[in-house]
């Protein structure tokens, strides 16, 4: 059985940033629509969220699908693991209308020492696609860097990778 929590943290009256750990799956029990309901801003962090299947991707569209309705609120996406972007570009619904994706994991491989990494970039720095995140590249946890940053590819689509920035509200 796989294990899912969130933490809950209110830095102001109007605001809620919700941190997931965990697999989302059919056990998951995500945070409700009446105790999202009074926040005008509804930040969720996805750092620690390694694994998404389809019970856990339908829970989480019918909640995006009730916060959608309501007026005035934003919804903002952060932190995303590949996995999550892969959602957020596939599935309708999973980035709501009002809302936006703040910062992802861009995946990497150096084909020097056969290792993957990845590294948080914010969307709004991405406005020019993914080209540049290689060569933006300052420290890695690859055992030859810099000495091997020709040989570090992006291990993701750059177009479709971000497919979802045109849906994105503005």
């Amino acid at each position: 059985m796989s294990s899912f929590n969130f933490k809950r943290e209110s830095p102001s009256a109007e605001s809620q940033v919700i941190f997931f750990d965990g697999s989302m799956d059919e056990n998951a029990k995500l945070p409700t629509f009446d105790s999202l309901v009074q926040a005008k801003s509804l930040v969720f962090d996805f750092e620690n969220c390694g694994v998404i299947n389809s019970s856990g991707i339908k829970t989480w569209v019918k909640l995006m699908y009730e916060l959608s309705d309501l007026e005035g609120v934003n919804i903002t996406l952060r932190n995303c693991q590949p996995l999550i972007l892969d959602q957020i570009n596939m599935i309708e619904g999973f980035l709501p209308p009002n809302g936006t994706v703040e910062s992802i994991h861009v995946r990497l491989f150096c084909e020097k020492c056969e290792k993957e990494f990845s590294v948080l970039k914010k969307v709004d720095q991405l406005h020019d696609g993914l080209g540049d995140v290689v060569a933006d590249l300052k420290q890695v946890d690859c055992e030859t860097f810099p000495k091997c940053k020709q040989f570090i590819n992006l291990d993701m689509h750059p177009d479709k990778a971000l497919t979802f920035m045109h849906r994105m509200k503005k």
